[in-house]
């Protein structure tokens, strides 16, 4: 009795799956309402390609969830970590109230004699709230201005968090501009900014027309829910010569022109080298003579 102890401990400890969060939860969720939930699979030893299969009991919710890999996949040899990802579709009839339910992931490998051995599995609860009313979650993770074309629209990006239930962003984004020893230069602002789906990190791009001409910026960017600042922090960027287009319309971007600098300079530079060397072993020549 010992050794089996002993043994089916040793298997448990090799081969044990973990889950990362081992939950879904979502408290805010409007009828008609969509939004993901990414997991990580984890196995300490991943010596063989293993089998995982999802047994879901959700109930009277049970079409509302699908994984992306399906309800069995293979955690391949050799991988540590493998990400699962479940989508939540909430019906537009759903009723307003709880939901709550749970799933299991059973693993499973099989072995040289042609057994399969089952391994310790992970549980995921879901509890879920269907709601009425509109909630608002609105934060601002990172701003960014590229580089762009003297003359063009400045594009300002905002890494914009909408963790309420309805697609949404913020009201207004303010841009202090300075150069690069603080001098004011110009103040710019914007109330047309694109909103997030619910339950999602998206990238934005708020378009802003503006007269700066060629040269290096600061930017104080302000970001505002309502009237209250929900961001603040400063970027630099370029503002560099021409329209900025290549030939295939697209915007050429400020490093490809200083390389195009640098090889117009190197064409010219090398016949004068060339000419340089040529007139200096003339003059050690003659020395020699």
């Amino acid at each position: 009795m010992l050794v089996l102890l002993s043994n089916a401990s040793l298997v448990q400890a090799q081969s044990s799956l973990g889950i990362s969060p081992p939950y879904i939860l979502n408290e805010s969720l409007l009828p008609g309402s969509t939004f993901e939930q990414e997991f990580i699979l984890s196995r300490s030893d991943p010596n063989v390609d293993a089998t995982a299969r999802i047994e879901p009991d959700f109930g009277k919710f049970d079409d509302w969830i699908e994984f992306d890999k399906g309800l069995e996949f293979i955690m391949p040899e050799g991988e540590q970590r493998v990400p699962l990802v479940a989508t939540i579709k909430v019906p537009d009839d759903a009723e307003v109230g709880s939901y709550k339910g749970a799933a299991r992931i059973n693993l499973s490998t099989a072995e040289d004699d042609g057994q399969v051995k089952l391994l310790p599995g992970v549980r995921i609860d879901v509890n879920m709230e269907v709601v009425s009313n509109t909630v608002r979650d609105i934060k601002v993770n990172l701003a960014d201005i590229p580089d762009f074309p003297e003359g063009n629209d400045l594009g300002l990006i905002l890494k914009i968090n909408n963790q309420g239930n309805d697609s949404d962003g913020p009201s207004k984004v303010e841009l202090t501009i300075t150069d690069l020893l603080d001098n004011p230069i110009a103040d710019l602002e914007s109330d047309e900014i694109p909103g997030a789906k619910a339950f999602s990190v998206e990238d934005v791009e708020v378009k802003i027309d503006n007269s700066l001409e060629q040269g290096d910026y600061f930017a104080l960017v302000k970001v505002y829910d309502e009237n209250e600042v929900i961001f603040s922090d400063q970027v630099v960027f370029n503002v560099y010569a021409g329209d900025g287009t290549s030939d295939d319309g697209g915007v050429l971007s400020g490093n490809l022109s200083i390389a195009l600098i640098a090889i117009g300079l190197l064409v010219v530079a090398l016949p004068l080298l060339y000419l340089f060397f040529i007139k200096r072993r003339k003059k050690d020549d003659k020395k020699k003579r």
